[in-house]
């Protein structure tokens, strides 16, 4: 059911076991993603497309974007900024899609590298 944003990070913010939370409710994600974390897949599930149309999560903050552009910014408690380090690092391969995987930015290719800085339209 679609809740207020507001509302759904209220409630996560008062969760003394993040993990067990996530697990609870069936939440997974990708390590090292900002946009498909288990925090960013719940509050994108718990939410409506008609108020929030992306999710980005960061250690200490999150933010979400509405249909118009307009950013919204949450700072996260410590519990969260724990949870989401611990994740990065590989805890909890029962909340990861892909717990054998690098993650979403681990892998580093030079040469796709150097295609990125040729295309950079600022010079």
């Amino acid at each position: 059911m679609a809740r207020p944003v507001e509302q759904v990070i209220e409630e996560m913010h008062s969760w003394q076991n993040v993990p067990h939370e996530l697990a609870k409710r069936g939440i997974q994600g990708k390590k090292n993603s900002c946009y498909s974390c288990p925090i960013a897949n719940y509050i994108y599930s718990s939410t409506s497309r008609d108020e929030v149309k992306a999710v980005l999560v960061g250690l200490t903050r999150t933010m979400t974007v509405d249909p118009a552009g307009k950013w919204t910014y949450f700072d996260s408690p410590i519990r969260i900024q724990n949870f989401i380090r611990d994740f990065d690092a590989g805890a909890y391969p029962d909340l990861d899609i892909d717990p054998e995987g690098p993650g979403e930015y681990d892998e580093y290719d030079e040469e796709d590298e150097q295609e990125d800085e040729d295309d950079d339209p600022w010079g």
